[in-house]
């Protein structure tokens, strides 16, 4: 099974990553490849949740609550170690490279579409909206007490250029 997926990932690399589904497309399947293989999922820990993003409205697993820990919120925002991983994995399991420019665009398109909510026993406590811009992307960032009220805004702009 792994071998297929590869072969699929390959195959809509070269081709060139073109769209939003496209986008989708690449995160679930090397998702799929970070589950099968528990070192691999080591080797890449930032990267499950920056799939998951995609996926995910809601953001409750354990590997997400890790990476809201051990690393600030304005670096998980810059998206730098999502850029460095993906780099890193494309390249050691697949061989190929996308454009990063032009893949953060579609990524930032495909976040836009809804907030990332984080909730802790059903009650959401931090909330990040993306806003697509036309040189560089916005993330704002919202914590919130257990009553639901707003407890702190962070706000950071990206650029697509790196």
């Amino acid at each position: 099974m792994p071998n297929e997926i590869i072969r699929k990932l390959k195959t809509l690399l070269n081709q060139g990553i073109c769209s939003e589904a496209e986008v989708v497309y690449l995160l679930v399947g090397i998702r799929k490849l970070l589950e099968l293989d528990g070192e691999l999922k080591k080797t890449f820990p930032n990267l499950p949740f920056y799939c998951d993003w995609v996926l995910h409205a809601d953001l409750h697993r354990k590997n997400a609550r890790e990476i809201l820990e051990s690393k600030s919120i304005k670096q998980i925002l810059e998206m730098n170690a999502f850029r460095d991983e993906l780099s890193d994995f494309l390249f050691a399991k697949l061989d190929a490279q996308v454009e990063w420019q032009d893949f953060l665009r579609l990524y930032v398109r495909i976040l836009s579409d809804i907030s990332l909510k984080l909730k802790e026993e059903g009650t959401v406590r931090e909330q990040a909206t993306v806003r697509e811009c036309r040189e560089c992307y916005e993330v704002v960032w919202e914590t919130f007490d257990q009553q639901g009220s707003a407890t702190g805004e962070l706000r950071l702009r990206g650029a697509y250029a790196t």
